[in-house]
């Protein structure tokens, strides 16, 4: 007996679940290069810059998930193509990709499904 791929439902959970874990890695490395760099007003006010477009795209995941998800997309292929020599924009920019394809694969399959 074969098993029925995995619902819509599924997937959005997934996605939602790593978009968190990735989300919440990256405040806490901008909560943390802050304390360690010591206070500045330009340096506030860059991590509240990054820091809030971050939780943005994590609000927007949860209530917009195929906008959030060709977000991440755009985000992702920005990150692989900025200096495709670099090893180190695998690890910028598979992140958002990945996600962003989980987003947009769970609200096509499951439109109702997808809130």
């Amino acid at each position: 007996m074969s098993e029925a791929p995995p619902g819509p439902r599924w997937i959005l959970i997934v996605a939602r679940a790593l978009l968190l874990l990735c989300g919440g890695f990256w405040l806490f490395f901008i909560v943390a290069s802050r304390l360690g760099e010591g206070f500045s007003v330009e340096g506030l006010t860059s991590g509240l810059l990054r820091g809030g477009a971050i939780a943005l795209l994590m609000v927007l995941g949860w209530y917009r998930p195929r906008v959030c998800g060709w977000l991440l997309i755009v985000l992702g292929l920005f990150f692989l193509r900025a200096n495709p020599t670099n090893p180190g924009n695998l690890m910028l920019g598979a992140p958002p990709l990945l996600l962003g394809v989980l987003l947009v694969w769970a609200s096509r399959r499951g439109r109702g499904q997808a809130t």
